[in-house]
């Protein structure tokens, strides 16, 4: 399975990239919500790990171009976050049911879990509130 990171911090797209690939997973980093639509679209991944504080466009601008496009209208997203938000709150500005948000510093094993989980389909509601 490939996913695509996307984290302004240079740090942790190096330590997510790493956990991820030891897991077993092919990682493709981007460190810019602008750099992360061209690369939805050219590499095509299983899922995208978002960060909704980026420096260039917002991680919901990035969500919202997204599912506007037939083509990554269901790509599973999952945010990431280092500033405490609700996901109540999240969920309604971005119109989306199952939204899943893990609040920085993230666990290694509950990335890994999540992860395992968004890309199951399972549906399960583990991730942070």
């Amino acid at each position: 399975m490939h996913i695509l990171l996307v984290d302004d911090s240079l740090d942790v797209l190096e330590a997510y990239s790493e956990l991820l690939e030891d897991a077993g997973y092919r990682v493709t980093s981007c460190a810019t919500g602008l750099g992360a639509l061209i690369r939805v679209g050219l590499e095509r991944p299983d899922l995208v790990i978002l960060d909704l504080k980026l420096d260039d466009i917002s991680g919901l601008d990035v969500h919202r171009a997204l599912r506007a496009d037939p083509d990554f209208s269901s790509l599973p997203i999952l945010f990431v976050s280092g500033v405490i938000l609700d996901r109540e709150v999240l969920q309604a500005q971005i119109s989306d049911s199952d939204v899943r948000l893990l609040l920085k510093p993230i666990h290694p094993d509950e990335l890994i879990c999540t992860i395992r989980e968004v890309l199951a389909g399972c549906g399960s509601k583990r991730s942070a509130a």
